[in-house]
């Protein structure tokens, strides 16, 4: 199993993050793809990666919450410092946008500028893109099809982490190649009924599973793996196989 997006490196649980990563590793996770936010979190990242090079895998970006707490200066020099970094992480993510009804809207336009300047990076670097798009799927495409596009399809590998649309609005990224990947919200009864439809729609080379931890804890991904394998009518171990070969695909070329 591989967990596909996580946040080891956040304070809420980086004092405990060797002992995380050797009860995942006696459960059978093989690796865990971190999410990055800021500069900070961004050196953890690569200690932690320094420490288990065979477990971590590093994206560095600069998460749409923390435009809130910038100004446009501000952004610009964090965005040199990520072109700086960038070529020592794997991808760069999670970046994207965020207009959720508690954000601030009148920090949008930075958002939408930051997240244009990052996926340049990444085309320009050849680094997968990690996502998180809340309440802005479509002006998240925009950006995708001006700035990440070679021939109609993506440039670059994108994921969409904790996918939170339904299949309509899963479509045109899929048609795009984007991958989409899905924590264990699915399993709930009432609320995950619209992720259940999506995830049964995805194609098997496109989608990821992961816990968002510590916002849910590391040790559910056994049972995520397990009712997504049989929400998609796979045996369990075959279906994570498949996660481990499009991991490969998104982030094994990134050396």
């Amino acid at each position: 199993m591989i967990d596909c997006h996580c946040h080891l490196t956040d304070l809420r649980c980086y004092a405990d993050a060797d002992q995380i990563l050797t009860a995942g590793r006696a459960a059978g996770v093989k690796k865990w793809i971190l999410g990055g936010t800021d500069p900070e979190e961004w050196t953890r990242q690569f200690d932690l990666a320094a420490r288990h090079p065979e477990s971590v895998i590093t994206n560095i970006g600069l998460h749409p919450w923390w435009i809130e707490k910038l100004t446009r200066p501000e952004i610009d020099v964090v965005l040199g410092l990520l072109a700086d970094q960038l070529p020592d992480a794997k991808g760069l993510g999670e970046t994207g946008l965020d207009f959720y009804e508690k954000r601030d809207p009148t920090r949008f336009a930075d958002q939408i500028y930051a997240f244009e300047k990052q996926v340049e990076l990444a085309v320009k670097m050849r680094k997968p893109l990690v996502l998180h798009v809340v309440k802005a799927f479509d002006e998240t495409l925009k950006v995708l099809q001006e700035r990440a596009m070679k021939n109609g399809r993506l440039a670059v590998p994108v994921v969409l982490h904790r996918y939170s649309g339904n299949e309509i609005q899963a479509k045109p990224f899929l048609e795009l190649g984007a991958s989409l990947s899905f924590t264990g919200a699915f399993m709930d009864e009432e609320r995950g009924r619209k992720s259940r439809r999506t995830l049964a729609l995805v194609p098997f080379g496109q989608v990821l599973l992961e816990t968002d931890g510590p916002d849910t804890p590391f040790d559910s991904l056994p049972v995520v793996y397990f009712e997504a394998a049989k929400l998609k009518g796979l045996d369990w171990v075959a279906f994570a196989s498949h996660i481990e070969e499009n991991v490969e695909q998104i982030w094994g070329t990134t050396q």
